[in-house]
């Protein structure tokens, strides 16, 4: 009799033991199954307006105090953001300077990815410089200027033959009309 207990109780336990490894077996195969036939539905409207880009240079104006007057106007011929002026420095003290705004009249905001100046480098006494204008103060312009869209920044542009930089060597030396550009290229910011 007590052998019969004994193996009616491993009989017991092997039941129990069989039914969780069964409950456990459908449980896998379910969660499996969920696992494999998800469905996500992502039901919306997406509205993608047109947008322009439209970065230049606009309202050119003088700002000279000297006679001073360039044989070219500052213009954009090839590209909306290089302006390009012929203007001749005859003796030291003589200087050019304008005032020129940068406009972004379209959608998307205009980050300055590079800048350049040409048509000085050969004379270490001509001073060439850009500075922006923030309110009543000239500032260096930032390598990171952003303008926003349908917004501009001044900036002014100045050209000088400097009398500190002039050495006996250069005294009375003639200097050709200087062919000067200044380029200013943006990214999409």
């Amino acid at each position: 009799m007590k052998r019969e207990r004994r193996q009616e109780k491993k009989s017991d336990k092997n039941n129990i033991l069989l039914v969780i490894g069964l409950l456990l077996l459908v449980a896998i195969i379910g969660i499996g199954y969920a696992a494999l036939n998800q469905t996500l539905n992502i039901t919306g409207t997406a509205n993608i307006g047109t947008s322009t880009w439209d970065v230049h240079f606009e309202n050119y104006s003088s700002r000279t105090a000297s006679n001073v007057v360039p044989t070219t106007a500052p213009s954009t011929t090839g590209s909306p953001t290089t302006l390009s002026y012929i203007v001749n420095l005859n003796v030291p003290g003589d200087v050019y300077e304008f005032q020129v705004d940068v406009k972004n009249a379209g959608t998307l905001p205009a980050t300055l990815s590079s800048v350049s100046k040409a048509g000085a480098e050969s004379y270490n006494f001509i001073v060439y410089t850009v500075k922006m204008v923030s309110g009543s103060n000239l500032v260096d312009v930032p390598t990171n200027l952003t303008i926003a869209a349908n917004s501009s920044v001044t900036l002014v542009v100045r050209v000088e033959y400097s009398r500190d930089l002039v050495d006996e060597s250069t005294v009375g030396t003639s200097i050709p009309a200087l062919n000067l550009t200044y380029q200013m290229d943006f990214v999409q910011g």
